[in-house]
C-alpha cells in the first residue's frame, strides 16, 4: 500500500493507492498527480481527517441515457471517498475540493472567486465578475507584487483571525509558485473599468456582502454553512474598496505603490 499525507490550509488528508494487478494505470496515475501536489505532503503520518482511497476495476459499470455515458467516478462512505484508477486529474482534483471545501466550512472558512498579489502588509485581493480584470490586475501588478492567485482561495478562521491560503488547484497562470504558507489580509478591491483609476472605500456591510456572494464557491449540501461563514467573515473585517482602472500599466504600478 503507498501512501501520502497531504496538509492542505489546515485539513489533512490522506491518499491510499493500494496495489493492483494493473500495475501500468496505477503507476501512470500516481506520477501524474504527485509533481503537482508536492508542496502539500507532510511527514505526519497520523490519521487524516479525511481520506481518498483508490481501488482497483477491470471496466467500469456505466448507465446510457439519451447516447450519454455515465460513468461512476466516486463513491464516499463516511469520511472516505473510493475511487477508481481510471478518473481523470480533473476528476481527482474535483474530489479533493469537495473534502477541502467541506472541511474549511466546519471551521469557518470558505472558497472565494478572486485573484490576489502579495505585498508587504498583506495580501490584496481583487473581486468581479467574469470578465471584470481579476486575472489581467494582477498580470499588471507583477513582478513588484508577486501573484498569488488568478482564479480561488481559501480563506479560513483560526486563533489570531482570518487567514488567506492559496488553492491546490493548477493555475492558469504558471507563474504563480504554490506554498502552503498563509497569509495576512490587507485589503480588497472589487473591480470596475473605468478610464481612470480611483479608490473608494465601501463602508455599507450590506452592499460588500451582496457583492462578496457572488464571488462564494459552494455547494447545496454546505451552502448555507459557507454562506453564514461569509457573513461572519464581512462583519469582522473591513478594508472593501470599489477600485475604477484602465489598462494603463505604468499608472496602476504608481498607484497602488501610493496606497499600498
Amino acid at each position: 500500500m503507498e501512501s501520502y499525507i497531504l496538509h492542505i490550509a489546515g485539513i489533512t488528508i490522506k491518499i491510499l493507492f493500494p496495489l493492483t494487478k494493473d500495475r501500468f494505470f496505477r503507476s501512470l496515475f500516481i506520477r501524474q498527480w504527485k509533481p503537482m501536489l508536492v508542496p502539500y505532503f507532510s511527514s505526519n503520518k497520523n490519521e487524516g481527517e479525511r481520506t481518498i482511497r483508490f481501488f482497483e476495476t477491470s471496466f467500469p459499470d456505466f448507465d446510457v441515457h439519451n447516447d450519454i455515458i455515465s460513468i461512476p467516478m466516486a463513491r464516499r462512505k463516511g469520511k472516505t471517498f473510493f475511487t477508481p484508477y481510471y478518473i481523470s486529474l480533473r476528476q481527482f482534483y474535483w474530489i479533493l475540493s469537495q473534502i477541502v471545501l467541506e472541511e474549511i466550512a466546519k471551521k469557518c472558512g470558505f472558497f472565494l472567486h478572486c485573484s490576489a498579489v502579495h505585498t508587504a502588509k498583506g495580501v490584496m485581493l481583487f473581486l468581479g465578475p467574469s470578465g471584470s480584470g481579476k486575472s489581467t490586475i494582477a498580470r499588471m501588478l507583477y513582478p513588484n507584487y508577486p501573484t498569488l492567485t488568478d482564479d480561488q482561495a481559501i480563506i479560513r478562521k483560526d486563533k489570531k483571525g482570518y487567514s488567506f491560503y492559496q488553492m491546490f488547484v493548477p493555475e492558469k497562470n504558471e507563474a504563480i509558485k504554490i506554498s502552503t504558507k498563509k497569509y495576512n489580509i490587507h485589503k480588497f478591491f472589487f473591480l470596475k473599468k473605468s478610464k481612470f483609476i480611483s479608490q473608494k472605500p465601501l463602508t455599507s456591510k450590506s452592499e460588500v456582502l451582496e457583492r462578496m456572494v457572488s464571488q462564494l464557491t459552494t455547494n447545496t449540501d454546505i451552502s448555507p454553512q459557507t454562506t453564514a461563514n461569509l457573513i461572519e467573515f464581512v462583519k469582522l473585517t473591513n478594508n472593501y474598496n470599489l477600485l475604477s482602472f484602465n489598462l494603463n500599466k505604468p499608472q496602476i504600478k504608481r498607484f497602488f505603490q501610493q496606497i499600498v
